[in-house]
């Protein structure tokens, strides 16, 4: 279902804890709306082939509360400090134009995208409320299968813990937000395949919905790629979570359960967003790709030697890769957008491991390192070319060994020649052993 993105948020709003405060009382159409959640849960866990421990508390947002909530929890989940250092790497990396603010940005995107959302701290179902929009009860059916299954997972596995023991990296978020909203888009397709064999959903209906919400969506289209991106924890995490066999979604006689997957991936979490995007590098175990580290001591070490701090650390991910190597006047393409091999390409593939440093010093002005491993020489050559040549201005890029890159901003000719020497004193780590940027893989 290529335009599910108009139905739910586009980020895991479970991050969330809202306040309903002083809400206006139910109608008798909200409370009409909220009981088809009751039935809809009888389909979910069918599909699913798990049952509810307990029944899921059900409620509804006005579009108001839903600002409100919105703004308040992100204050609290990402500090002032937190979110302007993430907005410092993404903007001197690319990702983020000088003149977007990532805070802003991220509100208007998720007020014109959601339709619903569940929250585990109160094991509640929310549904939003817009004036003047009615989607139709079939919409709303799909729209709750999604977020039904988000407190049958919940009840399997702590959504919560989950996101506490998440890496807070750019990487790491998109590989949490994968598995969960893989598994709720999982179910949810199916959902929506049923509805379609049976009749009940039409090809008009999906066309008619797609054209009342091209007004709204506006924003969500005209955003900068990086935040279109959340599109992908949708697509990818259920692409990832049934192996890459799509044909697992129509049954048959694959053997593929994503949701057995969910719970394997839960206690095992997939290190990158490079096994998200290429899933035999995870599931397979013979061609399991784990990311090269940086070793933190080796790096603070001689960023001191040079005369600079830490102040905040990143790591991209193959899929900002992809992001930064893809021009970005690329419009979306919904039905493209469906599938991996959208949301990379073959500058980013070959993506071996990231570390971005911001770095501080007396000197005024931050300066900052990105260390890019690749699995061969000829990745890294790759990616090195099309990303200076989509940033579209000078970059200073030192190449170490035969596979790493590092990448200087913000340094004058004089400090990126000192740094560079030091460079090769930055030591690696993959799967627990040592790794030599030096040696021929």
């Amino acid at each position: 279902m290529h335009n599910a993105k108009y139905l739910w948020v586009l980020v895991p709003l479970f991050l969330f804890t809202p306040t309903r405060g002083n809400a206006a009382p139910l109608t008798p159409a909200d409370e009409a709306a909220l009981r088809l959640a009751d039935d809809v849960a009888k389909s979910v866990e069918s599909l699913r082939g798990w049952r509810f421990k307990v029944p899921v508390k059900k409620g509804m947002y006005s579009e108001a509360e839903l600002r409100g909530f919105i703004e308040k929890r992100l204050v609290e989940e990402y500090p002032e400090t937190e979110l302007r250092d993430n907005e410092a790497f993404l903007r001197t990396i690319g990702a983020l134009p000088e003149s977007t603010s990532l805070r802003q940005t991220l509100i208007d995107v998720l007020m014109s995208q959601i339709g619903g959302f569940y929250d585990p701290p109160t094991k509640t179902f929310y549904m939003v409320k817009r004036e003047g929009t009615d989607y139709g009860q079939l919409m709303d059916r799909i729209l709750i299968a999604h977020e039904l299954t988000h407190a049958l997972d919940d009840q399997q596995v702590s959504l919560d813990s989950l996101m506490a023991a998440r890496d807070r990296s750019q990487d790491g978020e998109f590989v949490v937000g994968a598995l969960v909203e893989g598994s709720a888009t999982e179910v949810m397709t199916r959902y929506v395949t049923q509805a379609q064999f049976s009749g009940d959903l039409k090809p008009d209906d999906l066309t008619s919905l797609m054209k009342s919400e091209e007004d709204r969506s506006r924003v969500f289209f005209e955003a900068p790629r990086y935040f279109q991106s959340l599109l992908a924890n949708y697509t990818c995490g259920m692409f990832f979570l049934l192996e890459g066999n799509l044909s697992a979604l129509l049954g048959g006689t694959s053997t593929v359960n994503a949701g057995q997957n969910f719970l394997k991936a839960v206690h095992d979490p997939p290190r990158s967003s490079e096994q998200i995007l290429h899933p035999d590098k995870y599931w397979d175990s013979a061609k399991r790709d784990e990311p090269v580290l940086v070793v933190e001591d080796s790096a603070r070490k001689l960023w001191a030697s040079a005369g600079y701090r830490i102040i905040h650390e990143n790591t991209a991910g193959e899929l900002l890769a992809g992001i930064l190597t893809t021009p970005p006047d690329q419009k979306l393409d919904p039905m493209a957008a469906g599938l991996p091999t959208y949301w990379t390409n073959a500058a980013a593939e070959g993506w071996g491991g990231d570390r971005f440093f911001l770095l501080e010093s007396g000197k005024g002005a931050s300066r900052a390192v990105w260390i890019t491993l690749w699995d061969t020489p000829k990745d890294r050559e790759e990616f090195a070319s099309t990303y200076k040549t989509v940033l579209g201005k000078q970059l200073v890029a030192f190449p170490i060994g035969v596979r790493e890159t590092a990448f200087l901003y913000g340094f004058t000719d004089e400090e990126s020649t000192v740094l560079g020497k030091k460079l090769s004193d930055l030591r690696f780590t993959h799967a627990g052993g040592p790794w030599d940027p030096k040696a021929s893989r």
